[in-house]
């Protein structure tokens, strides 16, 4: 093969390589409307779940979101310490009983057999999303009986769990996981019904102990995820927030919290959402979590992306003509209708619409790369030159709504644009919105945060269990895996986008 025909034949795998990426986009993106509308049906689905677990005299809207906090002990002077379960005769529950023994049972030093000492007990619950079971485990140990002194040792079975010693196992800690951050059950809803219909008493306080537990132990997937979205291969992340309301401010008189949520491209290998709690909406350059990002956020038009973005050259933005076009058609539906077609706003939703539409022409086209930006440049500049005629040469009436949204397209208008050129931008941050629509759904449920220890582990949990999900895996399922081989296994091979981690769940 001469030069000539290798670099054709370059030529065409690079075509082929952008046909291929263009279509997955387009598969992405009719995946998470089908995500959105289950969500929606989810969401019906957790609020009728949830009335099973909360008696009928009682408002759901009470509730406290997360549990899962620091647990605030009361000095109540030097009364005895009370053993954790003390009272509860786990003996009735068992359904498998596991025996422990040492690796060996001859001393390594003379031969001889080894003689049981003693054991210790203990109880695991394990449960997959059905059933729920109780196992006894007997932790034998063992030691020679001829050998003396310093060679008198004592031999234990060796174990590597996620939870040693814990009552708490991957599949207790998944289903916890999965029914409090997926299906959206509060904790004490939980409570009562292992009480009342497993005849297992296990508090509220305890579950948000083991869900506090769970999160530390998989810490390093969420650090590695966040790690994995700030170097993805587009170099775009879109970018949201929500409020969270905490019942224990750290700070009194603050009303709010917020939880930023940061999202891959649908174009990106890696399909990544992060959720991240921060105490308040500000965005400090130096601690934020995109500081250090070198490329494009697609984001609205809080004035924090601008305060990052100035202090940190290596940040662009692309802002949201949907939130633009949103200013306008609020116009819209406040006019009578005989006197819509005649307005700016409608006008200038017209071609807004017009923008959108073609963009989606070009997506379901399969355009990508050059080709895309040449689409735009050729069908979609001209739209763009008609909005920009329409806003910055019309004269609103001062303080009238119209007058509001002109300055706010003027406002955002360069930020609008950086799309023309970046194939793998977008015209809106929808994205954004819609990954913070399951959050806003659980905070239905549940209206608040326990304390800011508890939203912190909360965001790494639903981070973790959102990311399976959009990678088409059973969260239940995957964060159980991830339980029993974080401490065997190389992180690469345990994150939700691993190249085999569907076929090993």
């Amino acid at each position: 093969m001469d030069l000539e025909e290798a670099l054709r034949y370059i030529k065409e795998l690079e075509e082929r390589n952008k046909k291929l990426e263009a279509e997955l986009y387009n598969e992405r993106k009719e995946k998470e409307k089908l995500l959105l509308a289950l969500m929606h049906q989810k969401e019906k689905k957790a609020i009728a779940y949830v009335r099973q677990f909360v008696p009928k005299t009682e408002k759901t809207n009470k509730v406290v979101v997360n549990e899962v906090e620091e647990i605030i002990k009361e000095d109540k002077g030097a009364s005895p310490r009370r053993k954790k379960f003390e009272g509860i005769d786990f003996e009735k529950y068992v359904s498998d009983v596991i025996v422990l023994k040492p690796d060996t049972l001859v001393c390594p030093t003379c031969g001889k057999d080894l003689v049981k000492i003693g054991e210790k007990v203990r109880y695991q619950i394990d449960a997959d999303p059905i059933n729920v079971k109780v196992t006894k485990i007997i932790k034998e140990t063992y030691k020679c009986p001829d050998c003396n002194g310093k060679d008198n040792k004592v031999y234990y079975p060796l174990v590597n769990e996620a939870f040693d010693g814990s009552i708490l196992t991957p599949g207790f800690a998944s289903y916890l996981a999965y029914h409090k951050y997926e299906l959206g059950i509060p904790f004490n809803h939980l409570e009562k019904h292992f009480a009342n219909t497993l005849g297992l008493p296990i508090s509220k306080s305890n579950m948000a102990d083991y869900m506090a537990k769970t999160a530390e132990a998989l810490t390093p997937i969420y650090e590695r995820m966040k790690e994995d979205l700030l170097n993805t291969g587009t170099k775009v992340v879109h970018a949201d927030e929500t409020t969270l309301t905490l019942s224990k401010q750290a700070h009194p008189g603050r009303k709010k919290s917020y939880v930023f949520v940061y999202a891959s491209s649908f174009y990106d290998d890696k399909q990544i959402h992060i959720y991240e709690f921060n105490e308040t909406r500000a965005m400090d350059p130096e601690s934020n979590y995109l500081k250090d990002f070198n490329g494009y956020i697609e984001c609205d038009d809080y004035p924090g992306y601008d305060k990052l973005r100035k202090s940190k050259p290596s940040i662009k933005l692309q802002r949201c003509w949907a939130h633009a076009r949103r200013k306008y058609m609020d116009i819209i539906k406040a006019m009578p209708k005989e006197a819509r077609s005649k307005s700016i706003a409608f006008k200038v939703v017209a071609r807004m619409n017009a923008l959108f539409k073609t963009e989606e022409k070009a997506h379901k086209g399969k355009a990508f790369g050059q080709g895309l930006i040449d689409l735009r440049h050729r069908e979609e500049l001209p739209i763009i030159n008609q909005i920009h005629d329409l806003v910055f040469n019309c004269a609103p009436k001062q303080g009238s709504a119209l007058e509001g949204a002109v300055n706010y397209t003027k406002k955002i208008w360069g930020d609008l644009l950086p799309y023309l050129d970046e194939p793998y931008l977008e015209l809106s941050n929808n994205l954004a919105e819609r990954c913070v629509k399951p959050f806003v759904v659980n905070r239905k449920v549940f209206q608040t945060s326990g304390s800011e220890a508890g939203a912190i582990y909360t965001v790494k949990l639903f981070s973790i269990i959102r990311t399976a999900i959009i990678n088409g895996l059973d969260p239940y399922r995957y964060v159980k895996y991830v339980l029993e081989n974080i401490r065997n296994m190389p992180i690469d091979d345990l994150l939700p986008y691993s190249k085999d981690i569907a076929k090993a769940l």
